[in-house]
């Protein structure tokens, strides 16, 4: 496996490489990142309210292949998405998947 690319910090030499590359190389999965778990929670909202993501996309005024992209992780979202991904299932703005590990901020 080459790095996609190498840099030195302090004299110590790091490289870059993919997510599956490092899995693989650690022998272990790598906990979802914060924007897999984002995309999880759209993904099963949609699904949740029983809607294609055709049907999504018209009820959001976009088009399929932006909530595939969003789904999928590929497409940056934020909070103003998700909130309007939620109302146009009719999901209230609180809600998380069932099984979530989301952490709830303190305070």
């Amino acid at each position: 496996m080459t790095p996609l690319a190498t840099f030195t910090v302090a004299g110590v030499e790091l490289a870059v490489v993919p997510r599956a590359a490092l899995a693989k190389l650690r022998g272990t999965e790598l906990p979802p990142t914060k924007q897999e778990l984002f995309a999880a929670r759209l993904r099963a909202a949609r699904e949740r309210a029983g809607l294609t993501q055709a049907a999504l996309a018209e009820r959001l005024g976009v088009a399929q292949p932006t909530v595939c992209a969003a789904e999928r992780g590929r497409e940056r979202v934020g909070a103003r998405y998700l909130a309007n991904v939620l109302a146009a299932c009719g999901l209230p703005e609180n809600w998380t998947p069932r099984g979530s590990t989301r952490r709830r901020r303190k305070g």
